[in-house]
């Protein structure tokens, strides 16, 4: 039996919940509140003004430093709540979302917007997204005192296919590229503060419904 603590500014606290090894956030806790509420709304609303989208992914590429390039794979699981306009073929969206590339845990949140190729029901649509991961978790770094993993923006804009279930609701896969910026500190003893900047180039595939 592990125990979660949670670490506030004034006092701490502790749950008795068995993790089995693995050690879970307050920010991936928020994560989980976060996206349930996200998709909770989306089944709410009324008209079918929003759409509520469940997708999941697998990503394969690599990060690159100034002097290296180390070739990282991962899965993905993202919600989006997409929001019907007046062109039925441009179709916004806000996503949530956690992507886990080997020892490192991200949560990426933002926009992303899917343009129809056809009026047909079965069409190809072209996407574009963007927004910030936050870091969540990195396993290598954190057995190292003194660095702070952080996030960074991403863009992946990709090409997909979806098709039309007698229901309403779609199902859809696509590929995309995503760029992802990325920053991590370290602090020496001496207060000196060093920055390491990379980059993740990333091919991600995906597949999701859209109620």
């Amino acid at each position: 039996m592990r125990y979660l603590s949670f670490p506030s500014e004034q006092s701490h606290y502790t749950f008795g919940l068995s993790t089995k090894g693995f050690s879970m956030s307050l920010f991936l806790q928020r994560f989980i509140y976060s996206a349930v509420l996200v998709f909770m709304l989306a089944f709410g609303a009324a008209s079918q003004v929003v759409r509520p989208s469940l997708s999941v992914g697998f990503m394969n590429g690599g990060r690159a430093t100034t002097s290296n390039f180390y070739f990282k794979s991962g899965l993905s699981a993202n919600v989006t709540a997409f929001i019907n306009t007046v062109n039925p073929k441009i179709t916004p969206g806000f996503s949530i979302g956690i992507e886990r590339l080997d020892s490192e845990t991200l949560i990426p949140a933002g926009l992303e917007y899917q343009v129809l190729l056809s009026d047909k029901s079965n069409t190809g649509f072209l996407t574009i997204g963007g927004g910030y991961a936050f870091a969540a978790k990195n396993e290598e770094y954190e057995k190292t005192d003194g660095f702070d993993y952080q996030g960074g923006a991403f863009f992946n804009p990709g090409w997909g296919f979806r098709w039309s279930l007698n229901n309403g609701d779609h199902l859809f896969v696509a590929i995309k590229y995503k760029h992802q910026f990325m920053k991590t500190e370290f602090h020496s003893q001496g207060m000196d503060v060093f920055t390491d900047r990379y980059n993740y180039m990333l091919l991600h595939f995906t597949t999701g419904i859209i109620f």
